[in-house]
């Protein structure tokens, strides 16, 4: 009799314990989300395949009625002042119908359906750049964590996936000599382009003023032949020559489009914050490509500093 007391004790105190992820205590799943600014589904979406927006781990569910509430502990890596890092944050999906039960999720499993109230909403415990930055609205501070709109997940562009730089002349060089380095005997002969990528290294964000706008791109050239072999299609319109003591002269290949944003958003003369990537060399014109994938005439840690004013409690 006395072991089956303890056995209940035992359980007793498990189940006052729960949730817990590796011996710490979770918080709670706030009840409802009206408080919080989320990032909600289109009405037509009701109905359809539920597909999970990140990889990560459920580590709390919370049913009412024929719906269950989520919580999926995630990981994202960016860059920050140039450095590597990472933001573990904790994202709540509400109201999922027929919730499939699975203790890890990876990016579009299917992991219920749409209800007219599923919303997203993000948290953790710090202001962390990353989801300060690309949440929609200002975060909050509820009890013990920020919360925050998560519109990373429906960002195009994520600009911090770009390694920031403080000399885009440096990045020229490294970039020219590391091709130079491992290139093979016949690579430059009867060739039009190189491409010549790697990811981790080429796609930077720099600083630059510009003293006139972009010039038309009219005659493609061996321009078009880097933009069909990597991209499948032509997709620049206007380009810029970057001053430079490379043997090679690097041009910023702009998009369709971007010469009139730029009309119309930045002021010649002063900073001016490109993100992109060196994609290849053309040797016919002796210049290095650089596709430009996004800009800002606003820094981010500028705007960094700007939103943490912003950061309201609520009760």
């Amino acid at each position: 009799m006395l072991k089956n007391k303890k056995m209940i004790l035992f359980f007793i105190n498990l189940i006052l314990a729960l949730p817990l992820v590796f011996g710490e205590k979770l918080d709670p799943i706030p009840s409802e989300y009206s408080k919080f600014n989320v990032l909600s589904y289109i009405a037509k979406a009701a109905g359809t395949e539920l597909y999970c927006p990140v990889d990560g781990k459920i580590i709390q569910e919370k049913k009412s009625g024929n719906k269950t509430t989520i919580l999926i502990s995630c990981v994202h890596s960016y860059y920050w002042k140039g450095k590597k890092e990472s933001c573990n944050y904790e994202l709540i999906i509400y109201n999922i119908k027929n919730f499939s039960k699975i203790s890890e999720v990876k990016r579009g499993d299917i992991i219920g359906l749409i209800e007219k109230d599923t919303a997203l909403l993000g948290r953790c415990k710090t202001v962390d750049p990353y989801l300060i930055l690309n949440s929609g609205f200002p975060a909050l501070i509820y009890k013990k964590n920020y919360y925050y709109q998560p519109g990373w997940l429906n960002q195009t562009t994520d600009t911090l996936s770009y390694r920031q730089v403080t000399s885009f002349e440096e990045c020229v060089n490294d970039y020219y000599s590391r091709w130079k380095s491992e290139l093979e005997e016949n690579d430059n002969k009867q060739r039009y382009n190189s491409l010549f990528n790697s990811p981790d290294l080429d796609s930077i964000c720099f600083k630059i003023k510009l003293e006139k706008y972009p010039d038309s791109l009219n005659n493609k050239g061996s321009l078009g032949i880097t933009s069909m072999s990597y991209f499948g299609k032509n997709i620049w319109e206007t380009f810029t020559l970057v001053d430079s003591k490379c043997e090679y002269t690097p041009v910023l290949c702009w998009q369709y489009n971007f010469k009139s944003y730029l009309e119309s958003e930045y002021k010649l003369g002063t900073d001016l914050y490109i993100y992109g990537t060196f994609l290849a060399l053309d040797h016919m014109e002796k210049r290095i490509i650089f596709n430009v994938r996004d800009f800002l005439i606003q820094s981010e840690e500028e705007k960094y500093e700007e939103r943490l004013k912003s950061i309201k409690n609520i009760k």
